[in-house]
């Protein structure tokens, strides 16, 4: 898996950014590999797609990072969704 360590960081940076710098988080060094997914500008380039989770206190949340590893895991997209039970 080639850009385990930035999705580890980037995980850590995206859901700081998302709870305002909370001291509590702490990132699960669990990461998964998921389908790749086509560059929409040009679809014969693959984008890797990896997949961590992420806490504070007893917030949960599933992050998604999108990396070209063809150009040093370049960053293209993520997204984060908080698991609660509503």
């Amino acid at each position: 898996m080639t850009c385990k360590e930035n999705a580890l960081k980037d995980a850590r940076k995206l859901l700081s950014f998302y709870r305002n710098n909370d001291e509590r988080i702490t990132i699960d060094d669990k990461v998964t590999p998921l389908a790749q997914t086509a560059n929409p500008q040009n679809p014969s380039q693959k984008f890797d797609v990896l997949e961590t989770w992420g806490y504070i206190y007893k917030g949960k949340y599933r992050m998604r990072f999108s990396y070209y590893s063809g150009l040093d895991c370049t960053l293209m997209g993520e997204e984060i969704l908080e698991y609660a039970d509503l």
